[in-house]
């Protein structure tokens, strides 16, 4: 999976790079010798390899927050409620308390990072429990929904849409 991404991504980048007004002409003449952009690419390739690698997580990431977003506001829409509503109706109340034993263990798992007795943060490792869990589940019922909402046997249009969907 890496190396398809490095193979498309250096395709990609070399075409950009051949598509660019002007590719053949130097960027910049010192001393009379030109430097031309495939010398820039010797020297700055692997950083802007690693640079289009984060570019590409950021965009991944962010169209997977969208569709998330969408796919949830959809679900709500057929239920007859807000998107608040639907998420604490299906994820957030279902998710349990977390026991004093459960908050006690992830306190002595990281006890080295604190000076305070589990007595006194009992509460707000149990809510950091929970807050951990909810968006656990939050995230389990996205998922749900988005292999609800595309099954592999209907044909897609551009964009990973069903056709009939918007």
């Amino acid at each position: 999976m890496t190396l398809l991404f490095c193979l498309a991504l250096a395709t990609s980048c070399f075409a950009q790079a051949k598509s660019q007004a002007g590719a053949d002409e130097p960027v910049a003449v010192v001393a009379g010798q030109p430097i031309y952009q495939q010398d820039l690419m010797s020297v700055a390739g692997p950083s802007l390899l690693d640079l289009r690698k984060q570019e590409f997580k950021l965009k991944s990431d962010a169209l997977n927050q969208v569709i998330r977003k969408k796919l949830i506001e959809v679900e709500a829409k057929k239920k007859g409620l807000s998107t608040e509503e639907l998420i604490k109706q299906e994820v957030d109340s279902k998710v349990a308390e977390p026991s004093d034993d459960e908050a006690k263990g992830y306190y002595l798992a990281v006890k080295s990072q604190t000076t305070l007795p589990f007595d006194q943060i009992k509460s707000q490792v149990k809510q950091l429990l929970k807050n951990a869990e909810v968006e656990q589940a939050r995230e389990q019922y996205a998922g749900s929904l988005r292999r609800s909402f595309y099954s592999p046997s209907a044909p897609c249009r551009p964009g990973g849409l069903r056709p009939g969907s918007s």
